[in-house]
């Protein structure tokens, strides 16, 4: 069952899932439009005996949903739109900008690229000194795939001033 923390109400419930062993992942899909966007939710899991009688132990994960979700390396990067940038680290979440960004993208060895607008421009984060650092002033196009991975660097999107290619350096 899938709750949302803000105003308690039920937001989904799944069908029974037998033959997960202990240890086994599990994973559910959600039908669309049942969890609203930048919302706050627990899935909760119960698990029973063999005969569905007696409850044996729960738990349940938190989570929030956003605009875009990203994998760099090991962790989880959502975006939150106005909340910002965050990032799941296996036990919690760290917020790796407040700003709200128009695009993000993953290139290269798991490199963290924002399109801040007009504001911060392009930025790459850094995740050793936990730092954003703008690598382009230039406001890049939201008008379609404003950034893509390729050949272990990203082409960007400048829209009248052209794509260009960025591996980092």
């Amino acid at each position: 069952m899938i709750v949302d923390w803000t105003v308690r109400r039920i937001a989904y419930i799944s069908d029974y899932m037998d033959g997960v062993d202990a240890g086994q992942d599990m994973s559910l899909t959600v039908p669309p439009g049942a969890l609203e966007q930048y919302s706050p939710y627990r899935w909760i899991v119960e698990v029973y005996d063999e005969y569905r009688q007696n409850r044996t132990r729960g738990s349940w994960l938190s989570f929030m949903t956003g605009e875009e979700a990203y994998h760099t390396g090991q962790h989880l990067v959502l975006d939150l739109g106005a909340s910002g940038v965050d990032r799941w680290k296996g036990r919690n979440w760290n917020n790796l900008s407040t700003a709200n960004p128009e695009w993000l993208a993953v290139y290269g060895n798991d490199v963290l690229v924002g399109d801040f607008g007009s504001t911060y421009g392009l930025q790459q984060y850094d995740p050793v000194s936990l730092t954003w650092t703008q690598i382009a002033s230039a406001n890049p196009d939201n008008t379609g795939n404003t950034m893509v991975a390729w050949n272990n660097g990203l082409v960007v999107d400048f829209g009248a001033y052209g794509a260009h290619y960025w591996d980092g350096t």
